[in-house]
């Protein structure tokens, strides 16, 4: 239960950020300011894609011990930034004022991705919390939370004690996660990651390293394949039909359920050794979301969705095991930034390019298709990047 505890602590504040996400959103679309909401639901992903890599380039110079304590402190900073963002909401008249305070949250969260990018090694050290386990925390809070935060920033929104009590929560939750770190935080080594000059911004050097070319291939081609998987069958729900039973609920069902196992089981839960096994099962994956663009009838296209939940549940898993374990050392900070850029620009790239094909008439089940289709050809090309460089380091 430690253990459990201990990694959920780690992304305590993931909590906060989706929070403020939606409760501005909300209050900016019935303010009748959509465009402007749309660029604040859109700024993780922008920010991300603009200042990861130039960060990562500043962060590699701190010493572990520094970058983890200063993640703490910023932790406990976006409890106070985030009160006086809900604060001033709602709200009747746009000002730079109220946007101000969510721009700034946002860039310390992402500030603090890039500080805490290895923290999971030291927790694997001092906890023997593996990564997978940590990665399986951090998608579990995310996606719980997504779900409840719509219902939980209209209380916001509609009643002030709502705020309160969510900041004194998460003040206690800062407290107790800090503590739960302090075998972490208090240590002496403070020795930061040797860089050569003409290293910075490098992703030429990175890639030189097969076990990184691999996992930001992934990157890439896994967003370009699944990042409009959900959007997709967002788009195929029917107002008149069940609430409960649909393809996406039954997706994320079956990909939060996986999680849990991994959670509690750590990396024994991962049925995945080899980075060609991981192709393997994004293959799968990417057939199974082919199958379910070719099928009409509910039952089976429930499992199905379920199906690619599983798998691509599994599939995250197997990085963190057989991928993101290797590559503790001076370039996973840039690994970090890198990936975390070139990511979000595939994932933004593909959601507009589905927007604008559905625009002119597109189907969204032909376009699952497509996904499925390119999903399979993604994993062949994994698979053979993994048989001809990563043999080796594995």
């Amino acid at each position: 239960m430690n253990k459990i505890l201990t990694s959920l602590g780690l992304y305590w504040h993931l909590i906060l950020d989706i929070i403020l996400t939606h409760v501005y959103v909300i209050a900016f679309l019935h303010a009748g300011f959509p465009a402007t909401a749309a660029v604040l639901m859109s700024l993780d992903s922008v920010l991300k894609i603009l200042l990861s890599v130039f960060i990562s380039h500043f962060i590699v110079r701190l010493g572990s011990s520094r970058r983890y304590k200063t993640s703490v402190m910023i932790r406990f900073i976006l409890i106070a930034i985030w009160f006086a963002a809900v604060f001033q909401l709602p709200f009747t008249d746009v000002s730079m004022l109220i946007v101000i305070p969510y721009f700034i949250f946002k860039l310390l969260v992402l500030l603090d991705s890039i500080l805490s990018a290895d923290l999971i090694f030291a927790v694997h050290e001092t906890f023997h919390i593996d990564l997978s386990r940590s990665a399986a925390a951090q998608n579990i809070l995310a996606r719980a939370v997504t779900a409840f935060a719509p219902a939980l920033a209209l209380s916001m929104l509609m009643l002030a004690m709502t705020k309160i009590l969510v900041l004194v929560i998460s003040a206690l939750v800062g407290v107790y996660a800090a503590w739960l770190m302090r075998g972490i935080l208090f240590v002496k080594t403070d020795h930061p990651f040797q860089q050569q000059e003409n290293d910075k911004f490098s992703l030429t050097k990175l890639i030189k390293n097969p076990v990184m070319k691999w996992g930001i291939s992934f990157q890439i081609l896994g967003n370009l394949a699944f990042a409009g998987v959900a959007f997709l069958l967002l788009a195929q729900l029917r107002l008149n039909g069940n609430v409960f039973f649909n393809e996406i609920t039954a997706l994320y069902a079956a990909f939060l359920f996986a999680q849990t196992l991994v959670l509690v089981f750590g990396e024994n839960a991962v049925p995945l050794n080899q980075p060609r096994q991981i192709a393997w099962l994004m293959g799968i994956c990417g057939l199974l979301i082919l199958l379910t663009s070719m099928n009409y009838f509910i039952p089976l296209k429930l499992l199905l969705c379920a199906g690619i939940g599983l798998c691509y549940s599994f599939v995250l898993s197997g990085l963190q095991k057989v991928i993101t374990t290797k590559l503790r050392g001076s370039g996973f900070i840039h690994y970090a930034g890198w990936s975390q850029t070139l990511g979000r620009f595939a994932s933004l790239l593909v959601i507009i390019l589905l927007g604008f094909a559905m625009r002119h008439g597109f189907s969204a089940a032909m376009l699952l298709g497509v996904a499925g289709g390119f999903g399979m050809l993604a994993a062949i090309m994994l698979g053979v990047i993994s048989k001809n460089n990563i043999i080796n380091y594995i």
